[in-house]
């Protein structure tokens, strides 16, 4: 389970309940320290927008606790036609991708460029992989 942890307390919250050895695994970059959740319950500050990604396994020698850091593209995603091109863009309003596509049959064949229709498809499916990686990630399925 993915959990946001902006302050201490919110981490320590989530972490309640855990074995205090369960192994703990800090992505490069991150500025905490610990190996395990006792340790992480130790500390004396805690950065903003990290994610307790969560897995308890039944051999306790599987489980574990990352520390990530927030994504930079939250979902939901959306699309946006500007004219010539369909943008995919994250919650944040960032542009992630753009589709181009050509309106007349000759420009489009020239240009080797995509339906307009084609393009919105595409665009569409890419749009809906934020929801489908949040829905894995629940364990929902």
């Amino acid at each position: 389970m993915r959990y946001v942890a902006n302050t201490i307390e919110e981490m320590q919250k989530i972490l309640f309940g855990y074995r205090d050895n369960m192994r703990v695994e800090i992505e490069p970059g991150i500025a905490v320290t610990a190996s395990t959740v006792a340790d992480l319950r130790a500390l004396p500050n805690w950065p903003d927008r990290l994610i307790l990604n969560i897995h308890v396994d039944l051999d306790p020698r599987f489980s574990v606790v990352r520390v990530e850091p927030e994504r930079r593209f939250p979902p939901p995603w959306f699309i946006e036609d500007i004219g010539g091109c369909f943008v995919v863009k994250a919650s944040n309003n960032r542009p992630l991708v753009f589709i181009y596509y050509g309106e007349g049959a000759t420009r489009r064949s020239l240009a080797k460029l995509l339906t307009r229709d084609a393009a919105r498809r595409i665009a569409a499916g890419i749009a809906k992989l934020a929801g489908l990686v949040q829905w894995l990630s629940k364990g929902t399925h």
